[in-house]
């Protein structure tokens, strides 16, 4: 996540969204002097709780802390006047890319589990809905979405609304090697799943199998 006092905008970093792609990108615009970019996750593993890490290092925020707590932390005017935007990503992409995110990455989950027992496994911590993550009932705020089906774009779009001049490419950081074609993984049982878990996700940002 990115506060950043210097261009006036608020980053939510949302988990497999390429959220990491987005806050690499517009950490280049960013005065580490004056604007916050939180703990990120290599930082985090090295202690025992998210909490442990901000006490240690004298540090308020980390990578995905939700808006609903960012917002607590902030002066009311900065929130209110700061651009406030995020990523988003069909959720059934979304699940196939957290599988093997996790999969393929130690003490995460088994290299062989198959992709159906994962998806219909809840103890396995499923990315969290994106209307939770977002609080949008709650908030009520106005956002800007990053869609990831439309990242490059999206990505310049917000460039162009906070005036930015970007001289860097972004990079896609963090991508799993599967097919690209995520309908390939599932079955009817595991595509009636994801569909039931994100139906508020599905809802609000028009997305389809």
């Amino acid at each position: 996540m990115i506060i950043s006092h210097t261009n006036k905008f608020i980053f939510f970093k949302a988990p497999k969204v390429a959220s990491t792609s987005t806050e690499h990108f517009f950490e280049k615009f960013c005065d580490k002097s004056k604007d916050i970019i939180g703990l990120k996750y290599y930082e985090l593993k090295k202690f025992s709780s998210h909490v442990e890490a901000m006490q240690t290092l004298g540090i308020d925020f980390f990578n995905h802390m939700t808006p609903c707590v960012i917002k607590e932390k902030m002066l009311l005017q900065d929130w209110q006047n700061y651009l406030k935007f995020g990523n988003i990503r069909n959720p059934w992409d979304r699940m196939v890319s957290s599988y093997f995110f996790k999969r393929d990455t130690k003490e995460r989950i088994p290299y062989d589990m198959p992709f159906e027992v994962y998806v219909e496994r809840d103890d396995l911590k499923h990315p969290i809905s994106l209307c939770e993550y977002y609080d949008i009932d709650n908030l009520q705020e106005e956002y800007k979405y990053i869609r990831y089906e439309h990242l490059q774009e999206d990505v310049l779009n917000i460039c162009d609304i906070l005036n930015l001049k970007p001289r860097h490419h972004l990079r896609h950081m963090n991508k799993t090697n599967r097919n690209p074609d995520y309908r390939v993984y599932y079955n009817k049982k595991t595509r009636k799943i994801v569909e039931q878990k994100y139906q508020k996700d599905i809802e609000k940002f028009g997305y389809t199998f």
